[in-house]
């Protein structure tokens, strides 16, 4: 996917009430879209000293340079910038308040309805009344659950709710037992099911790549009891799953520097690359091209000849 596309195709003008508004958020959504390929673009490079001492035997000179990497991501998060808060302080309400402006999209494209707002806060710590935050874990074994990273499930008791997935945006149910069940609808559905486990952590994602590639192994089919929520315990449901985005980003680093068998260095280095980038899981862009594609298809069935 290309996330760095032009300007959005604009929202249809009907319904008239809620053209402006959408229109506006749509705008707000791309502004922000290039603002976070700008602060992207600066996150660290794995660099020739790194990947000289993983092809090196000198252990204490590899972990040393792994170190230095990670370090390095949490310098990047950290980095006070002009205005003295850290680079996650300045970008959380931002990526808060682009849920409410593809929320606004949403309704006025007839993704949802308008009374699925109730389930977004207003602030990355203020937790709305009547709200249930939840987190997602996928069972894989009776010993092996695999954490969705990011992923937060917003619910009104046990009515609307709201799932948020970064890298494909967010989808509105009635209920969250239709949510569960659309969940294992995608995971027994082979392109569904790799674009979902993208928040899942690298080696996650390879374990069960290697199960279902194994003809002397079975993966028997995902059911609603291997969707596991976990309530969120925290009043700022929306910073620790951002914070769960960034753990992955830190695991997925050290496990592609810790990868063996990789002799190609320019792989390692992509591998490596990717950890760092995590391309499509921060912000909207990822969301906004899967508009594009889903808008195109869509005007395609609409020229199809009767």
């Amino acid at each position: 996917m290309d996330f760095n596309l032009s300007t959005p195709s604009p929202v249809p003008m009907t319904p008239s009430d809620t053209w402006a508004g959408a229109s506006a958020a749509l705008k707000r959504l791309d502004e922000l879209r290039t603002l976070l390929a700008r602060e992207l673009d600066a996150l660290p490079r794995a660099g020739e000293a790194l990947l000289s001492a993983l092809d090196g035997a000198d252990v204490s000179e590899r972990e040393l340079q792994i170190f230095g990497l990670l370090q390095q991501i949490d310098d990047y998060w950290t980095d006070p910038g002009e205005t003295g808060e850290s680079r996650r302080d300045r970008l959380l309400p931002a990526l808060q308040r682009s849920l409410h402006d593809e929320a606004r999209v949403r309704i006025h494209e007839r993704d949802f309805d308008s009374g699925y707002l109730a389930c977004l806060p207003d602030s990355p710590d203020q937790e709305g009344p009547a709200l249930a935050y939840s987190t997602v874990r996928v069972q894989l074994h009776d010993d092996e659950q695999i954490e969705m990273a990011g992923v937060l499930v917003i619910s009104q008791d046990q009515g609307r709710t709201l799932l948020m997935l970064p890298g494909l945006g967010i989808s509105g149910f009635a209920t969250q037992a239709m949510m569960v069940a659309t969940l294992v609808q995608w995971l027994n559905t082979p392109t569904l099911r790799d674009a979902l486990l993208s928040n899942a952590q690298r080696q996650h994602q390879e374990r069960l790549t290697e199960i279902l590639q194994d003809a002397d192994l079975y993966l028997e089919p995902f059911t609603a009891a291997d969707v596991q929520l976990q309530p969120v315990v925290t009043t700022a449901p929306f910073i620790h799953a951002f914070d769960r985005l960034l753990n992955k980003q830190r695991n997925d680093i050290r496990y592609a520097c810790e990868q063996p068998g990789t002799a190609d260095r320019l792989k390692r280095q992509s591998l490596i690359q990717q950890a760092i980038d995590m391309p499509g899981l921060f912000g909207p862009a990822a969301m906004l091209e899967l508009r594009e594609l889903t808008n195109r298809r869509r005007q395609y069935e609409r020229d199809l000849p009767e």
